[in-house]
């Protein structure tokens, strides 16, 4: 899409519904978009697929990566069929591979997500993998889902480390966001940010800091808490809101070189954001008070602080050169601050790892 940055552009689902037992509006629907479904199902969701009797919809266990071979694998197998919908139910993966491949074949797309681990289920963008489940790209879709359907029950089920990791996504919105505005840099729709997703960036930030440890303790008790639903519902739908229409920078940017080394895989989106986001406090030289908060709230609840934490603890210069120069070819990079260079990038991962050691009592010289 060609940038115009004199207009204001923000994407938003055509219904959002979220709830317990959110799940029971599911056949509703889909008859709202034609009866016809095609279901994607992570293979720990059958059971309830039964359960409710879904299973009178054509569905598929879905274990792949979001990459080009399975969207185009699932394209061949119902393209000939009188399908009006397709839906999603699961993980990143599975609301990615049912976006694209919905937009591909000009169908409608219901998602149901089974984490609330990142935004991609509200995104009007799939993320794209190799098989080998390294980053490609980005596939923009021509709208977003018609339908973002959030069961509070289903989502309690995955780890407290999906949901914590779901802050840590969340977390980078307010930062990034704040860079964007700065630099005048496009949003991720390639327009200029809208006023509703700034003011979203502020909300998250707050809601965070005052909910965040009592969101995450409750939900270790499998408790769905006020606290919790508005948890996910932050992580889901209005971290949506806020990066789609104010813009990626820096902690984005800084995820993608981390995730050339195959032991950072091992780890979630949100956690190595996380990190990022801390690398960017670092990169634009913020308050360290705003370190202060942001390093104690990582800690809280338990997101990384150190390269460590994501696996890269034993890096060697090479290692770091490499990252940081994936880093500066990323363009989200320069929405931070478009003289950046590589060496700018490797000082900030070695300070903002540095300073989450010595916060751990670790000797940062080590």
């Amino acid at each position: 899409m060609e940038e115009r940055m004199d207009l204001r552009i923000s994407y938003f689902p055509g219904k959002f519904i979220q709830g317990n037992s959110a799940i029971d509006e599911l056949p509703g629907m889909i008859d709202l978009f034609g009866g016809r479904a095609f279901m994607l199902v992570t293979p720990s969701m059958v059971k309830m697929v039964k359960e409710h009797g879904y299973e009178r919809y054509d569905y598929e266990e879905f274990t792949g990566a979001c990459c080009w071979t399975a969207i185009n694998g699932v394209i061949d197998r119902i393209r000939d069929k009188d399908y009006t919908v397709v839906v999603g139910i699961g993980g990143g993966r599975i609301v990615d591979t049912a976006k694209a491949v919905a937009d591909k074949l000009d169908l409608h797309v219901i998602l149901v997500p089974t984490v609330a681990a990142s935004s991609a289920a509200y995104s009007a963008c799939s993320v794209i993998y190799t098989e080998d489940n390294v980053e490609e790209g980005v596939y923009y879709e021509k709208h977003s889902p018609d339908v973002l359907l959030l069961d509070n029950s289903l989502i309690i089920g995955a780890s407290t480390r999906h949901f914590v990791a779901g802050m840590g996504d969340a977390l980078a919105v307010f930062y990034e966001g704040r860079a964007c505005r700065h630099t005048g840099a496009a949003n991720s729709l390639h327009g200029n940010q809208t006023f509703c997703a700034l003011a979203m960036c502020d909300y998250c930030y707050e809601t965070l800091l005052e909910y965040g440890y009592d969101a995450r303790t409750a939900y270790d008790n499998k408790a769905i808490t006020p606290a919790v639903e508005r948890m996910i519902e932050l992580n889901l739908l209005c971290a949506g809101i806020a990066f789609e229409g104010a813009g990626l920078a820096a902690a984005h940017a800084i995820h993608n070189g981390l995730t050339i080394m195959p032991e950072a895989r091992e780890y979630l989106h949100g956690e190595i954001v996380a990190f990022g986001v801390q690398f960017e406090l670092h990169l634009s030289g913020a308050d360290p008070d705003e370190m202060e908060e942001v390093y104690s709230f990582c800690e809280e609840v338990g997101l990384p602080t150190t390269l460590a934490d994501i696996g890269l603890g034993d890096l060697s210069d090479d290692d770091l050169d490499r990252i940081a120069q994936f880093g500066w070819d990323d363009p989200y990079m320069h929405h931070e601050n478009p003289n950046i260079t590589p060496h700018d990038i490797k000082m900030a991962v070695l300070a903002a790892d540095a300073m989450g050691r010595e916060r751990k009592g670790e000797d940062p010289e080590g």
